[in-house]
């Protein structure tokens, strides 16, 4: 039988009905798109769960000192690290200013090296923050924006929003204080949603790194490689705070304690993305579908089993009908799969804050594999047909 012969009556049987094309794509299109569905929405989730930490500050650690013992250089070196943090700086209480608008009413200052300085113009609380030379916005689960190189204005205050806001201020005005007149060289977003508040009403002013030594360092990392915090304590000046006693236990003998923090205290510090990936219960999810695909395939081939034992009976080859089965299961089970894929890309796309193309990639494993899993188990149910059992189907019918 010639293979054109071949193709041509598989067709004929998937577009006159007899193979039920119709049924089985839409049973093989809603497995897929429910197991590649059920896999899409739980990474998503996760994403989500990242992006809501990131957005809320949860991804910068600090070395906090109870006196002035970090090194400023060394903090913002910690930056340029091979698997160090993506930016880091140093920050220190300064004397507090009185506005001169506004003279019953002072606000707390801080010093802050440059470093520290882009940490708040990326906008750690993911709402974004707006300076002389320019703006930036926070990413969704990855934490690889281009904050880090955000060009800020070391020339004037920095304020947060809700402050600036008060008092009328935007980037460019000029603030009078009672320390002198200056100008707002930037506004960032600091909402009050569990972080450190110490920044929400503060005037936050740029210095060089090469100055006194800063009470804190801070670091924004993503994702976390449980390095950080030992990395954190080398920006102390032991000659300074005075001892090198407690760094495992985060004191000081002698002289200032020190220890880490995380910026937000209301997410917990032990997160790990990557092992609630790896862990997540939908990752067996392609062998549930391979296992489901078997039974789909062997179904659609079973209930025609009479069909194809009198085929043999009348002389067609078993080579030649095992290519008309696999032809014709190839048709619905492909555009079972394609329409799954479809839906699911759709759903990615629509759903996932930062990497649709991953979530899709690894969603549409479920429906690839209940496409091999159902042309497979069609071959094999075929293979098993003897034209012996015609006579046996026939008086079992």
């Amino acid at each position: 039988m010639r293979i054109s012969a071949i193709v041509s009556e598989a067709m004929r049987n998937v577009a006159r009905g007899t193979t039920r094309a119709v049924l089985w794509c839409l049973i093989v299109a809603l497995a897929g798109a429910l197991l590649g569905g059920y896999e899409a929405m739980t990474v998503i989730g996760q994403e989500r769960d990242a992006a809501a930490r990131i957005a809320a500050g949860a991804n910068v650690t600090s070395m906090v000192a109870t006196a002035n013992v970090i090194d400023g250089a060394t903090c913002e070196a910690l930056a340029g690290t091979d698997g160090g943090p993506d930016a880091s700086g140093a920050m220190r209480p300064g004397e507090s200013a009185v506005i001169l608008a506004t003279p019953r009413r002072d606000l707390a200052t801080y010093e802050v090296t440059p470093g520290l300085l882009r940490i708040l113009a990326g906008s750690v609380g993911g709402g974004g923050a707006v300076g002389a030379g320019g703006a930036s916005g926070a990413t969704g689960a990855s934490d690889s924006s281009g904050a880090f190189g955000a060009v800020v204005d070391p020339t004037g205050v920095w304020m947060s929003s809700d402050a600036a806001r008060d008092f009328g201020l935007s980037v460019g005005s000029r603030l009078e204080t009672s320390a002198g007149t200056t100008r707002v060289a930037g506004v960032f977003d600091w909402p009050n949603d569990g972080r450190d508040t110490r920044f929400l009403y503060a005037l936050v002013v740029p210095v060089s790194v090469d100055s006194a030594p800063f009470q804190e360092c801070w670091a924004r990392q993503w994702p976390a490689n449980g390095k950080l915090e030992s990395v954190l304590y080398a920006t102390v000046d032991l000659s300074t705070s005075g001892s090198a006693a407690g760094e495992a236990s985060g004191g000081g003998m002698g002289g200032a304690s020190y220890g880490t923090s995380q910026l937000n205290k209301s997410f917990d510090r032990r997160y790990d993305a990557a092992s609630l990936y790896r862990a997540r219960i939908t990752r067996r999810l392609p062998v549930v579908a391979g296992c489901l695909g078997l039974l789909i395939g062997v179904a659609a081939v079973w209930r025609r089993r009479l069909e194809y034992a009198g085929a043999l009976h009348s002389g067609q080859r078993k080579g030649a009908q095992l290519l008309g089965v696999g032809l014709e299961t190839l048709v619905w089970d492909g555009l079972g799969t394609l329409i799954a894929v479809c839906l699911l890309g759709a759903l990615a796309v629509r759903l996932s804050p930062s990497s649709p193309e991953l979530v899709l990639l690894g969603a549409v494993r479920s429906p690839l594999m209940l496409f091999a899993g159902a042309w497979c188990g069609a071959v094999l149910a075929a293979a098993v047909i003897r034209e012996s059992q015609l006579f046996r189907l026939f008086k079992g019918r």
